[in-house]
């Protein structure tokens, strides 16, 4: 960090010391844009965006008019914070409106944000979201449930019988259980635990945040080692329902839930599952910020479809037919009949699919859920 930078750094505490924003207000000023964005575009946005988080978090949301905008169009965690205080609350949320072409009959564009707590100092990774003018409460909600989450963090996960003992290369990440802060690895302990399916995330500052998934039974104790990998350039986050191939530029790198590194820059996502509508969206990166795209609802091409995941190396038939695709359209209710089969051995089953729409074939419990 060279001198200018800490002195500006220094100066940005500074101003939150002395002028002590801590009141849970949240302060969203206008938005910065690059490229072509309509200043219709931006106003309706920043209403709807507003509003929304209002309702979202039960804060006053203040418009932020007294803070420059050069402040405003960057999204620095410092920066940040000194934008809750100037503008006097305890949050801020900073963003940016980026066009990503100038077709006038459908304008598309990202918009990026960053969510600050001035009282405690933490931030929320880069949020990311794909915005078309005439699909803007959509985009609205998905990012005011990412800011909200921030702001409003869930209940720390029961603590109950069984437990589970973290540790990390290198040491001292942030731990996260279903998406809520419970310690770090500086230290290693156990984490008594209700019996059940969690999340497990650990984050650290410079390296890609890095998630697995753990089941603990009754009086359990499981031990999970993480490593992280040191960011270069930036990363995103992304998770999808259900889940799906992603592609970055084109080239796959691997499935949903999913973090992985980018180069810095304007990237292309897509999302490719059978029997569902592909997505593609761009996100942008930065060096060593997380992009994180909230959660992608894919759209089925069925009115009526069951998808499910065999395990490696099996394949499935249901109702004498063999679905190489992992989907079967437009089944009848009632019941059906399925077969997990590998290198001739076959496990048949059945289901009974309660009525018309969208669901989830365990294939290994035989059980069905809902995707509505």
């Amino acid at each position: 960090m060279g001198v200018a930078d800490a002195v500006r750094r220094t100066a940005l505490w500074l101003i939150l010391l002395l002028l002590g924003g801590a009141n849970g207000q949240v302060v969203v000023p206008t938005f910065g844009t690059q490229g072509t964005v309509p200043e219709a575009t931006v106003a309706r946005f920043m209403e709807v965006f507003r509003q929304q988080l209002g309702l979202r978090t039960g804060l006053a949301v203040l418009p932020g008019t007294t803070v420059a905008q050069t402040l405003v169009d960057r999204l620095e965690p410092d920066v940040a914070a000194a934008i809750a205080t100037l503008g006097g609350g305890r949050y801020s949320v900073a963003g940016e409106i980026i066009a990503l072409d100038t077709g006038l009959s459908r304008r598309r564009y990202t918009v990026n944000l960053l969510v600050t707590d001035a009282r405690t100092r933490r931030t929320s990774d880069l949020f990311s979201q794909p915005l078309v003018p005439a699909e803007l409460p959509a985009a609205v909600a998905a990012l005011t449930r990412a800011a909200g989450a921030f702001i409003n963090p869930a209940a720390a996960p029961a603590q109950g019988s069984a437990s589970l003992f973290i540790t990390s290369t290198p040491p001292d990440a942030s731990i996260y259980l279903n998406g809520v802060e419970v310690g770090t690895t500086a230290k290693p302990r156990e984490l008594p635990l209700a019996p059940g399916r969690y999340e497990v995330e650990l984050r650290k500052k410079g390296f890609v945040p890095e998630r697995d998934m753990v089941t603990l039974e009754v009086r359990e104790t499981q031990f999970l080692a993480l490593i992280l990998t040191e960011i270069r350039g930036g990363s995103i986050l992304l998770s999808s329902v259900p889940s799906a191939e992603v592609f970055l530029d084109g080239r796959r790198v691997g499935r949903t839930p999913l973090t992985t590194q980018a180069e810095p820059g304007v990237r292309t996502l897509r999302l490719s599952r059978p029997g569902f509508r592909a997505h593609t969206q761009s996100v942008t990166v930065r060096n060593f910020f997380v992009s994180r795209v909230p959660q992608i609802r894919l759209e089925p091409t069925y009115e009526s479809l069951v998808f499910w995941t065999p395990p490696t190396g099996f394949t499935v038939s249901v109702d004498g037919v063999v679905r190489p695709r992992n989907f079967a359209a437009n089944l009848r209710p009632g019941p059906h009949r399925a077969v997990l089969s590998r290198r001739g051995v076959d496990i048949p089953f059945t289901f009974k699919l309660p009525r018309p729409g969208v669901f989830e074939l365990d294939v290994q419990t035989h059980e069905l859920r809902t995707l509505e």
